[in-house]
């Protein structure tokens, strides 16, 4: 009997995804169809990574930065503001980060970064896709590198510029990011919960400092008016509970996370979040209160240090 011949592998499928941004502009990704099978799906057998396939959930942290992310208002608004700094873990494709640096000002700068080397040099490609949208948007500094979570190398050279500077007496270059976005980056349940302290330590890492005593805290407040704010409420909220004033969104630096909970329970990722000393929130669909978000639901949650 003749041994069993393996049916051929099937063409990878281009995709390619369009988003439209708040200004009316259209950024375009171009990746693979990914197929889920026994064998590990499509993307496995051709060798590619799963960034190099398109994720959905990106599109729901896509319309949460146009919309809704205080640190990405409007130039007009955001008055003599310091230059913003976004890094974008795990980008993929690179949606989410283009999207940022698309509502990001000239001087502004936005890193697309992953932890494989075929993944950075599509997001590259994306980069040169859309360098004329960005650049009628605003025209801020977008790069693409490697970076494994939590190498120490990768995130001083990101905090300290070019040289990758160490901060005061030696020691690692404090955060110097505004905004660290990451999106559907949690999916395997074998490794979801080291992936997810790792996510987490890594944006503490990143991350800028900030003087604890001048933030208005969970409990220097009401619950109702902490949730109001961390879900895009105003200063003139805070002022209302005691808290400071001014009529514009409270800047403070955090990592929003897009997290489409398709094989791992949210608590995994909120967990790993509050031991790297991290707060946070997870907004809801149509309310803006305690209630939780659906258990089944993908959801964008804000990280505050």
């Amino acid at each position: 009997m003749d041994a069993a011949i393996a049916p051929p592998i099937a063409a990878l499928d281009a995709v390619r995804t369009t988003y439209v941004t708040r200004h009316g502009s259209t950024l375009v990704v171009d990746g693979f169809k990914r197929e889920v099978d026994s064998h590990g799906g499509n993307l496995t057998l051709h060798g590619k990574a799963t960034g190099e396939a398109f994720w959905h959930v990106s599109l729901m942290l896509s319309d949460w930065l146009c919309w809704d992310c205080p640190l990405l208002q409007p130039a007009a608004e955001r008055g003599g503001a310091a230059a913003r700094r976004v890094v974008d873990l795990g980008c993929g494709l690179g949606l989410v980060g283009l999207v940022a640096a698309s509502l990001c000002c000239a001087g502004d700068r936005v890193d697309l970064t992953d932890g494989d080397a075929g993944v950075v040099g599509r997001a590259s490609c994306s980069i040169g896709t859309n360098s004329a949208v960005l650049g009628a948007a605003g025209g801020c500094d977008v790069r693409a590198s490697v970076l494994w979570w939590e190498d120490a190398a990768a995130i001083a050279a990101l905090n300290g510029g070019e040289g990758g500077g160490a901060g005061e007496g030696g020691g690692a270059a404090a955060g110097s990011a505004d905004l660290v976005l990451a999106s559907d980056c949690i999916y395997d349940p074998k490794v979801a919960v080291q992936a997810a302290k790792s996510l987490a330590r890594t944006a503490a890492a990143l991350l800028k400092p900030e003087d604890g005593a001048a933030l208005p805290l969970r409990g220097a407040t009401s619950p109702e008016i902490w949730h109001r704010w961390t879900d895009m409420s105003t200063c003139s909220d805070i002022a209302a509970g005691g808290g400071g004033g001014g009529g514009k969104p409270l800047e403070r630096p955090m990592c929003c996370v897009g997290f489409g909970r398709r094989n791992v329970e949210l608590d995994v990722l909120l967990d790993a979040f509050e031991a790297a000393g991290f707060e946070h929130h997870v907004p809801t669909a149509g309310h803006r209160g305690d209630a939780e978000v659906h258990k089944d639901h993908p959801a964008v949650c804000k990280f505050l240090k």
